[in-house]
């Protein structure tokens, strides 16, 4: 892995603390709530793997490059009874749960979709973040409109438990080199997205929620 690559991996919450196929294998990602760049950077971190998503908005013909798979799905309407169980390596829900009517519902049918011996990443708003105090920039709940509400990470935690998962963290999400270099990362995305905004302070201020668990395979 070139010395980019590995950098990217490490700022990269998704990817950081996944442990790497043995000898390159192909796996399979479902990634749930993914867009365009997200396929990009998992090409470009497993060039190898399989790189499926969905999302609520439809499609661009010209990304269709991204993905290997793109299902257009709203999760408040239908369900993941479309995709086989255990048929992924690795499922992800990065901010994906505050949008739903009935979070813990969805997670227990993600988790349904991990083989044993695979892995979830679920990353979502704190409870905290309700109150946080400044607001419009990225750091409260309500900032954006489209969020229904978050939940306590021991329901979710438990969740997973239920469904045979052991968890192997639990916490704020709290990315050492991104807390590092935080002020250059909100410089580099105000100035991209021409207005200041504060989502690379989250690993500072607890603005999220992160858990990682592996499915069990004595079950």
């Amino acid at each position: 892995m070139t010395i980019r690559r590995a950098l990217a991996r490490r700022l990269n919450p998704r990817y950081a603390y996944l442990p790497a196929p043995p000898g390159g294998a192909p796996f399979r990602i479902l990634d749930i709530g993914a867009g365009p760049e997200d396929g990009r950077i998992a090409k470009t971190l497993f060039p190898r793997c399989h790189f499926e998503a969905i999302n609520i908005a439809p499609l661009d013909a010209a990304r269709q490059g991204a993905f290997d798979v793109y299902h257009q799905r709203d999760l408040n309407a239908d369900d993941l009874s479309f995709l086989p169980d255990g048929s992924f390596d690795y499922v992800i829900s990065s901010h994906t749960i505050e949008h739903l009517e009935d979070g813990p519902s969805a997670v227990a049918q993600m988790c349904a979709k991990v083989r044993p011996g695979g892995r979830i990443y679920l990353e979502w708003p704190s409870v905290e973040s309700e109150t946080f105090p400044i607001k419009g920039f990225g750091l409260n709940f309500y900032d954006d409109d489209t969020h229904i509400r978050t939940f306590p990470r021991a329901d979710i935690a438990a969740v997973l438990t239920g469904e045979g998962f052991e968890i192997e963290y639990s916490g704020f999400r709290r990315m050492g080199l991104r807390m590092l270099i935080a002020p250059l990362l909100i410089l580099r995305r105000s100035l991209k997205l021409r207005r200041p905004v504060l989502y690379d302070a989250w690993d500072i201020t607890g603005f999220c929620y992160v858990i990682r668990a592996v499915r069990r395979t004595d079950l």
